[in-house]
């Protein structure tokens, strides 16, 4: 029995190993496939300038009728906010939301400066305001 043992072991291990090694690894949220395929948002949000979903939910729940977001160009992960006369930073946004701030890059800054003075961060601030 001894002398079977390793063998017996190893039969097992062969048996089993495809279903070992065909574990997947979990799925990474990507952006969504019709924002990839356009390069960033939809024509109707880029004209008008409207507040994109996934930056409108980073908000919050109650969202005033004009609102003020400023972004860092170095970061894309990342944005001010101006809530209640203060700049609030919000980070940690997913791909889908990544790819609203690149594509509000794009957009026009305010030609005046903003009603609250932006946060000292040590660069220039591209702020947009959304309606």
């Amino acid at each position: 029995m001894h002398k079977r043992a390793p063998f017996l072991a190893l039969a097992l291990a062969c048996a089993l190993s495809p279903f070992l090694l065909d574990a997947k690894p979990p799925k990474e949220k990507t952006t969504p496939p019709g924002l990839e395929k356009k390069g960033g948002l939809p024509p109707g949000q880029a004209k008008k300038a409207t507040l994109p979903p996934g930056l409108a939910k980073k908000y919050g729940a109650k969202r005033p009728e004009t609102v003020y977001i400023a972004f860092d160009r170095r970061y894309e992960d990342r944005a001010w906010y101006l809530v209640g006369g203060e700049w609030v930073l919000r980070s940690g946004f997913e791909p889908a939301v990544r790819v609203e701030v690149k594509a509000a890059f794009d957009l026009p800054a305010l030609p005046s400066p903003p009603p609250v003075p932006l946060p000292n961060v040590g660069v220039e601030l591209h702020v947009v305001l959304f309606e």
